[in-house]
């Protein structure tokens, strides 16, 4: 049984009511994907895969990027989410104390998000001999 979302609320998206399946998503699991049509917050609309809905993959029409990455004064904001808030890179850099590229390369590395974020920077002091 396929679940109803309709008028339930992922982020700043609400379900209106099953859509059809965009020509642009093809390969072997693309007929079995249900799809929404969708209403963001903002005003526009878009559709997407529940799966992408239910894991917390989509959470706006793209707006929320746009608007973090316009506050963060850059043109394409990298944002991380953890223990349920979404941040850029250069704000979890002022609230842990660790420079962003120290950020950027743990994540780069394949560090979980909660590792980049928890784990102390090493300080490597030159001792007297």
């Amino acid at each position: 049984m396929r679940p109803d979302l309709t008028g339930r609320r992922f982020g700043r998206l609400v379900a209106i009511a099953p859509a059809e399946r965009p020509a642009r998503v093809t390969g072997p699991t693309a007929n079995r994907r249900r799809f929404w049509s969708l209403q963001c917050d903002c005003g526009a609309t878009r559709v997407a895969c529940h799966r992408d809905l239910l894991s917390g993959h989509t959470r706006s029409c793209g707006c929320l990027r746009r608007e973090v990455a316009a506050a963060s004064g850059r043109r394409q904001a990298e944002l991380v989410t953890w223990d349920g808030e979404m941040l850029t890179l250069a704000q979890w850099s002022a609230r842990t104390g660790m420079a962003a590229r120290q950020l950027r390369e743990r994540l780069r590395a394949g560090w979980s998000v909660e590792q980049v974020l928890t784990t102390p920077v090493r300080r490597w002091v030159r001792r007297a001999s």
